[in-house]
């Protein structure tokens, strides 16, 4: 959990490192519950969870404890901007009792014994996308600081000025890739806006019809 929240890994996209972290949190913590008394190490893990999340935030976006806090903690735990994922708190899994019934051996058994694959931590997705894991935090941005409410509003929007849920926002640019030709422009947060999927497309449609009659 330390190395996936690692300092260096600040450039990591907040929505895809919470779900890598809430894929091994979920896998760990149901694996270990199957025993006495799990609840005091889920305690642990959650309270240096809690801590290193604080701090990888405050590093990625500069803020301040009491800052990450109050943009970030959202209910229980922590979310991102949009609050479409929230990470896992690890002490609300319980204890589980496991089933004891009679079940065949294999090692006593005639049949060849089919062992489980090593697992490695390593290999343990950390959140780190391809070239383009930016786009994910310049979508929160655009949503956080423009809301969920289309831009356009066109004649098929579904939207007519009441806000949409985050994840059916889609991202535009105002400006159309191909007439920008400074790559650092193109995702610039004055050149992006919020929109719904029928004025996404509508707006896709006619920047198409004005490229295909240029010379």
């Amino acid at each position: 959990m330390r190395r996936i929240l690692g300092p260096q890994t600040t450039g990591d996209a907040l929505a895809a490192k919470i779900q890598a972290l809430n894929s091994f949190i979920r896998g760990w913590c149901q694996y270990y519950r199957c025993t006495s008394s799990p609840a005091e190490k889920f305690r642990k893990l959650e309270y240096e969870l809690f801590w290193d999340m604080t701090h990888w935030l405050g590093k990625k976006y500069k803020l301040s404890t009491p800052a990450v806090l109050r943009r970030f903690k959202k209910g229980e735990y922590f979310s991102n901007d949009a609050g479409t994922v929230k990470l896992i708190k690890p002490d609300l899994y319980k204890a589980k009792k496991r089933l004891v019934k009679a079940w065949h051996n294999p090692y006593t058994g005639t049949e060849t014994i089919e062992r489980e694959r090593p697992f490695s931590y390593e290999r343990l997705w950390d959140g780190r996308y391809g070239d383009d894991w930016t786009w994910y935090d310049v979508r929160e941005e655009v949503i956080r600081t423009k809301g969920t409410v289309c831009a356009i509003q066109g004649t098929e929007c579904i939207s007519r000025g009441t806000p949409l849920e985050p994840s059916e926002i889609e991202i535009d640019h105002i400006i159309p890739r191909w007439k920008l030709k400074d790559s650092q422009e193109v995702n610039r947060r004055e050149n992006l806006q919020p929109v719904c999927t029928p004025c996404h497309r509508a707006k896709t449609k006619s920047d198409r019809k004005v490229l295909s009659r240029m010379p």
